[in-house]
């Protein structure tokens, strides 16, 4: 139950996939709008909850739209996502950040002002049935740099991790994020 759900997105297409998907929900109370997050155009203390989902975070400005008792929930992709297959290519996504994603959201969260932060690691297992798949999730996702199209692929590696986790489900993918529950 809800009074209102307002989306955010800096893309404008995304927007309007989010607007079309709308239709099968008539009796729902969504409003959309094209934002960076990073520079939200929110007056202070008007949310009860914001949810970030697979982006970048401001925690200052998402403390400031936040009432008194408001919350945060964020999922995100944290470094050790598919680390196998980054470790194998020698590259990927945050592969080289010095600090991982979800400790620096938490950090920025606690200096925002923040209390009662839960920091959780989500676990879970991706199978893909062929090849194919796996290669197309690789080519559109910025799960690996440079691997945008077949012709900088690594052919050998990529060969390489397919058989190494193969299983009776699928290639095996293993994928890690993370949760962060917040008050303020």
């Amino acid at each position: 139950m809800f009074g209102m759900v307002i989306a955010t997105d800096f893309s404008p297409e995304m927007i309007k996939t989010a607007k079309n998907n709308q239709l099968n929900y008539p009796n729902k109370k969504f409003k959309f709008a094209v934002m960076d997050n990073l520079k939200m155009a929110f007056p202070n203390n008007i949310f009860d909850i914001v949810s970030a989902r697979h982006t970048p975070i401001n925690a200052n400005q998402i403390y400031d739209c936040l009432n008194d008792s408001g919350v945060l929930i964020i999922e995100g992709i944290d470094k050790y996502d598919c680390w196998d297959l980054k470790e194998l290519f020698g590259r990927g996504q945050a592969f080289n950040d010095v600090v991982a994603i979800s400790k620096k959201d938490y950090e920025d969260i606690k200096k925002a002002g923040f209390s009662e932060i839960n920091l959780q690691e989500i676990i879970q297992y991706e199978y893909y049935e062929t090849p194919d798949d796996l290669l197309a999730l690789l080519l559109k996702t910025p799960i690996l740099n440079d691997f945008s199209d077949e012709k900088n692929i690594e052919k050998d590696l990529f060969d390489k991790y397919v058989s190494s986790n193969a299983t009776p489900k699928g290639i095996k993918l293993k994928r890690v994020l993370y949760g962060i529950v917040a008050k303020k």
